[in-house]
Parts: C-alpha cells; sequence; structure tokens
C-alpha cells in the first residue's frame, strides 16, 4: 500500500512525541444511512489483529483491514480554529 505521510504530519507528531497513527473506521449515524468515515488517531488500536500495519518513514501506520485505497493513502494536517487534527486522503468511503 503507498502510504504518504505530508510534512506537517511529520512535524506534528515529533512535537507530541507520537510514533504511531491508527486509521480506523468511525461509524456515524444518521437519519437514513449509517456511513463508516476513516479517522485518524494517534495510538495503536485495541485490536490490531484487525488492522495491517506499515513502517512509514519511521512511523508506525495501522490502516483497517479491507481498506480501499485509490491511488495512495495520504495523511496530512489540517488547523481548525483551535485544535489540529490528522485527516486521511484517499481511501474510499464504504
Amino acid at each position: 500500500m503507498n502510504i504518504q505521510i505530508d510534512e506537517k504530519v511529520k512535524n506534528f507528531l515529533k512535537k507530541k512525541e507520537k510514533e504511531t497513527l491508527t486509521v480506523e473506521l468511525q461509524v456515524s449515524d444518521s437519519c437514513c444511512i449509517p456511513a463508516s468515515l476513516p479517522h485518524v488517531v494517534m495510538e495503536q488500536p485495541k485490536e490490531p489483529e484487525k488492522y495491517d500495519q506499515f513502517d512509514v518513514e519511521g512511523f508506525t501506520v495501522y490502516v483497517y483491514k479491507g481498506a480501499v485505497v485509490k491511488n495512495a493513502l495520504r495523511l496530512v494536517l489540517n488547523n481548525y480554529i483551535l485544535f489540529k487534527e490528522i485527516e486521511v486522503e484517499g481511501i474510499q468511503i464504504l
């Protein structure tokens, strides 16, 4: 799997003293159709057997098994008014 970590994400992780990222599915209930959206956390998964593990430029990245990646999975940092969040691009939403 082609995984790319943006430089801003690398710097953010180093500042937070984190070396592990997990791309998991977060179930979002809606009135009509429940959706599963990819979500990134800075920790090892609680059930690692449900994830594929990758070493990317000194970081450990876990991606849920069965993830459909278009060309490359890209981890980017988004700045919001009061916080920063690592987000994932390139994964097909279920």
